[in-house]
């Protein structure tokens, strides 16, 4: 708050300098302005260092942010909808996005293909992260597309969940489910993004040393190396 004051300060004074030159260019009318200029100023610095001041009176931290990890045990706490860096060292897992989607592809695909992407360096730094769920139900998003975004959560290190009706998968799927799940339990791999720097949705991802290319976009989908 004190450096947004000062910085307003600041800002005001610039602004009150180059009103000065142009008083000097055009003096009658200008001068009014001036004085007017200078009164709004000073009125809007006491404001603002009124709300800073009511800010700082009325904010309060508890004294001991980790009472809820200390508390919970062994049990596995799950931070959702928790500022992300504040949350660091408070809880095991941490959702890096909104809501992926069993109805709407393109909503899994920008908040959990993007997401896991481009949040993938705070995972086991700041806490596991937390992707968000594979959707199914039932036929709203084509299998091949859930698979593959499976088949990178199972494969990334990171926690996969599933969210599954029973009955919604048939004993193809439910056999690759189990594959995948496996995998995910021993957590022996890592990912990488390779083409992070020109596409939102990488496509592009080096798994355990090894080039995998996933298809999010087209209704042509190779099979992802399982």
């Amino acid at each position: 708050c004190n450096t947004a004051y000062t910085l307003l300060f600041c800002f005001c004074i610039i602004i009150l300098f180059d009103a000065c030159k142009v008083c000097i260019v055009i003096k009658p009318c200008s001068i009014v302005i001036l004085k007017c200029f200078i009164s709004n100023t000073v009125i809007l610095i006491c404001i603002f260092k009124k709300i800073c001041s009511t800010f700082k009176k009325n904010r309060h931290f508890p004294p001991d942010n980790r009472t809820i990890l200390n508390a919970a045990g062994d049990t596995v706490i799950i931070g959702c909808n928790t500022v992300s860096h504040l949350a660091a060292g408070l809880v095991h897992l941490q959702r890096i996005g909104d809501d992926t989607s069993g109805a709407d592809w393109d909503r899994t695909r920008k908040m959990g293909v993007n997401t896991l992407a481009f949040r993938l360096p705070q995972h086991k730094a700041f806490y596991d992260i937390d992707a968000d769920c594979a959707g199914i139900l039932g036929d709203n998003i084509p299998w091949e597309l859930n698979r593959q975004w499976i088949d990178l959560l199972a494969k990334s290190g990171t926690p996969m969940f599933l969210s599954c009706p029973d009955g919604a998968l048939n004993e193809e799927q439910e056999a690759e489910l189990k594959k995948l799940y496996r995998i995910a339990s021993e957590q022996k791999n890592t990912a990488e993004p390779l083409d992070w720097m020109w596409n939102s949705t990488p496509s592009q991802w080096l798994i355990g040393g090894k080039k995998v290319r996933y298809c999010w976009n087209t209704d042509k989908l190779p099979e992802p190396e399982m």
